[in-house]
C-alpha cells in the first residue's frame, strides 16, 4: 500500500511540471507576439516595413530630402541640446548667414571711395587698400612688359606650345646683347684691347651651380616645372622642362672640359666651316668696332667649336 501512494505522488509531479512548462512556453510566445506587434507598429524601420496607409512618417521625395538636408546643415552638432537647443537647432545657419552679411559689409565699407567726413581708422584702411590696388595694377604691367620681352627674345615654345614657330639662336644673343642682358649661356664672345683690337669665341666662364650636384638639380628642375606652370604652360608642354635642363648640363661638361684649354687664332671663314649653324660674323660685327670680314682672326679652341656644332646640331630649336 505504502508503494502505491509513492507511484501516485511522482505521476502527480510529473504533470505538474509539464503544466509549468506548457504554461511558460505561452506566456514566452506572447511575449514574442506583443513585441512583434510593438515593432511593426512603433519600430517598422527595424523590419524595413511601413504600415499599409500611413506614409506620412517617411522622407522620400525630393522636396522632403532637400528640405532635410537644409534641417540637418543648419544643425550645430558640438553644441549640446538640453544644454542650449536653439544653438543645436540653428547654430550653423546663423554662423553662416552672419559671416557672409559681414564679409559684404566690410568689402563695401572699405573699397567705396573716401568721403571727406571719413573717420582716421577707417580712412587708413581705405587708403592701405587703394595702395594695394595700385600695386597690383603696376605688376600686371611688370607682367605684361616680361611677356613682351619674352616675345621679343623668340619667345618660349613650353609656354606658346603649339603657337610657337621658330627660334634662331643669333637673334636671340643680339637682343641680349642689345638689351643689355646676359647672353652668354651657351657661349661668350669678346674683344680684348691692347695695341690691337682680340677677338675671342669661348665656351661660358660661368656655370650653373645647381646642376653640380643631383639633389639641386632636381630643385632647379622643379623650379622650372613650377614656374612654367604658373605661367600657364600645359602638362604636356612642360615635359620639355628637364630635356632643357640636360642640355644645360651639356653646355657645363663643355665650360670645364675646355674654358682652360690653350686657343689659338683662326680666321673667320675656318669657324664658319665648322660650325654652319651660328652666324659668327654678324655676331662679331656687333661687338667689335672693327669691320669683321673672313678673313678676321678669332680666338677659340678647335675642339670646343666643333662640340658646340654638334651639339647645336643635335638640339631641336625649341630646347635652345
Amino acid at each position: 500500500m505504502q508503494k502505491f501512494r509513492s507511484f501516485g505522488s511522482n505521476e502527480i509531479d510529473t504533470k505538474a511540471k509539464w503544466m509549468i512548462f506548457v504554461v511558460y512556453l505561452l506566456l514566452i510566445g506572447i511575449l514574442v507576439l506583443v513585441s512583434l506587434i510593438v515593432i511593426y507598429f512603433y519600430f517598422p524601420h527595424i523590419l524595413n516595413l511601413k504600415p499599409k496607409g500611413d506614409n506620412s512618417t517617411y522622407c522620400d521625395t525630393s522636396e522632403c530630402l532637400e528640405t532635410a538636408w537644409r534641417i540637418t546643415a543648419g544643425l550645430d552638432l558640438e553644441a549640446e541640446p538640453c544644454d542650449n537647443f536653439y544653438q543645436f537647432s540653428c547654430g550653423n545657419c546663423a554662423k553662416n548667414v552672419c559671416r557672409v552679411e559681414k564679409g559684404n559689409q566690410i568689402e563695401y565699407l572699405i573699397t567705396e571711395s573716401i568721403r571727406d567726413e571719413e573717420k582716421e581708422p577707417l580712412l587708413s584702411l581705405k587708403k592701405l587698400y587703394q595702395t594695394c590696388s595700385s600695386l597690383t595694377s603696376a605688376n600686371i604691367e611688370v607682367d605684361e612688359e616680361f611677356w613682351n620681352l619674352i616675345k621679343e627674345l623668340g619667345g618660349w615654345p613650353i609656354l606658346q606650345g603649339s603657337k610657337w614657330t621658330s627660334f634662331d639662336l643669333k637673334e636671340a644673343i643680339l637682343k641680349c646683347f642689345n638689351l643689355g642682358l646676359p647672353y652668354e649661356w651657351i657661349i661668350e664672345i669678346g674683344t680684348f684691347r691692347t695695341w690691337w683690337e682680340k677677338l675671342e669665341f669661348t665656351p661660358p666662364k660661368s656655370r650653373n651651380p645647381f646642376l653640380e650636384d643631383p639633389f639641386a638639380e632636381s630643385l632647379y628642375t622643379e623650379l622650372i616645372d613650377r614656374t612654367a606652370e604658373s605661367m600657364g604652360a600645359s602638362k604636356v608642354e612642360r615635359l620639355d622642362v628637364r630635356k632643357i635642363v640636360q642640355l644645360e648640363k651639356r653646355i657645363n661638361l663643355l665650360s670645364k672640359k675646355y674654358n682652360d684649354l690653350k686657343q689659338r687664332p683662326f680666321r673667320l671663314r675656318e669657324l664658319k666651316k665648322i660650325i654652319p649653324r651660328l652666324d659668327l660674323q654678324e655676331l662679331f660685327n656687333n661687338v667689335s668696332e672693327n669691320d669683321i670680314h673672313d678673313n678676321s682672326y678669332i680666338f677659340s679652341n678647335y675642339y670646343f667649336v666643333k662640340d658646340l656644332s654638334l651639339l647645336l646640331a643635335g638640339t631641336p630649336p625649341r630646347l635652345l
